[in-house]
């Protein structure tokens, strides 16, 4: 796509951007200083007229294109990777629309004290609509875009090399659809257990296989893709009903050793520097020998001997707790996601409780220990000062234990 403009045109952006620096002298944004509004309209001009270095030179470092759950966009802050995807990313149809409304005042964008404005137009397809969006900082610079008409599936398109993936690059429909199964995919590594889990990646390279017989036809393609999407929904939905795993003796004897801290975990970013400096350096170790669990805990205020013993355990397919708890969080601000914490497969809860004659009453009363994973990828969590939504609630944060052995 050409990138340059004549010079007619080049003069007539030039005279839009002082016109829009005198109106924003007139009538400055009420979130931003009149640099600022100033900054912001000039990216926009730069995008307009496919001046890619310039655009590059106002990016915030924390840019980034929403994609919808794709992965084709990455790096967008250096010039190379910028350069290679900014026809992808503000194509013929999103640089019509913004030179069309290039002096459209800027919107609010989030709490008002985040001082954030955002550029879009609204765009229509059929009974849908969605917004060309270009979101600014409370510098005027760039983080966001949002293009609904642009193509980006699961994959860099600047890769795409077979048949398949070169039509996935060049249809809008079937890339949102290759994103959607790609999305539903990642769920369903995360969430399945028992044999279904075990046969996913044989029928994901069956799927893969298969589809790959349409030799880029859309229709055929298009039927591939929505069949896969829904056949791994529908997987993912049946472990709402499936049945727990057991914690029985042998997993109980798995168990049992000595652990000790790997590392803090936490599903938000609330905590202050120095609360996270003092889990960081907070020392624990376990010896547990169900229904015993003995824990030493090492911090600034000194060495503490916990002795509990297991109060009882809940058992569920980690998608049926997070379905029932998840929603539950709210992590405001924070921007917190479960993700951090790597539940995956089963999540078994096991609170504590004193040992009998304890010398300490309730010493163990908030201690917890959480298990989570697949047969022969486990993980365990523990914390000494837990909240939960209810008794067999969905930790948010807990120590990440390593076993002796595995060190």
């Amino acid at each position: 796509m050409i990138r340059s403009m004549t010079r007619l045109n080049k003069w007539v952006f030039t005279f839009l951007i002082i016109t829009v620096m005198a109106s924003s002298q007139a009538k400055p944004n009420k979130l931003m200083g009149e640099l600022a509004e100033k900054n912001a309209y000039k990216f926009l001009a730069f995008i307009a007229e496919g001046n890619v270095v310039e655009a590059h030179k106002m990016l915030d470092r924390s840019f980034s294109v929403e994609q919808g759950g794709s992965a084709s966009f990455k790096n967008l802050t250096e010039i190379k990777p910028f350069t290679a995807y900014f026809d992808q990313i503000f194509n013929q149809a999103f640089r019509e629309v913004l030179a069309k409304n290039l002096l459209k005042e800027l919107n609010v964008s989030g709490a008002e004290w985040y001082g954030r404005s955002q550029w879009n137009v609204r765009w229509e397809d059929g009974s849908k609509y969605e917004q060309y969006r270009v979101v600014f900082n409370e510098s005027g610079r760039p983080i966001g875009v949002s293009n609904p008409t642009m193509i980006a599936p699961s994959f860099n398109c600047l890769l795409a090399r077979s048949i398949t993936e070169k039509a996935l690059c060049s249809n809008r429909t079937i890339a949102k659809l290759d994103v959607q199964v790609a999305m539903h995919y990642k769920h369903a590594r995360k969430y399945l257990t028992g044999e279904e889990f075990k046969s996913l990646k044989t029928q994901q390279r069956a799927f893969n296989r298969s589809r790959d017989k349409c030799e880029g036809a859309v229709d055929c393609l298009e039927i591939a893709l929505k069949k896969r999407s829904s056949q791994l929904t529908q997987l993912i939905d049946a472990e709402l009903t499936k049945s727990p795993l057991s914690f029985d003796s042998e997993k109980q004897k798995y168990f049992s050793g000595q652990w000790s801290k790997s590392h803090w975990l936490d599903a938000s970013h609330c905590e202050s520097d120095s609360e996270r400096e003092r889990k960081t350096n907070t020392r624990i170790d376990m010896i547990i020998d169900f229904p015993k669990v003995s824990i030493t805990k090492k911090d600034e205020t000194g060495e503490q001997v916990y002795e509990c013993e297991t109060h009882y355990t809940s058992s569920f397919t980690y998608k049926k707790i997070e379905s029932l708890h998840s929603d539950l969080f709210d992590f405001g601000t924070c921007r917190g996601s479960f993700d951090r914490l790597q539940y995956e497969g089963h999540y078994i809860y096991i609170p504590l409780k004193d040992v009998a004659h304890a010398p300490n009453k309730n010493a163990c009363k908030d201690h917890v220990m959480i298990i989570s994973g697949r047969q022969g990828h486990f993980q365990l969590l523990f914390n000494d000062s837990s909240q939960f939504v209810n008794k067999n609630g969905l930790l948010s944060s807990g120590y990440r234990m390593i076993k002796a052995a595995d060190h």
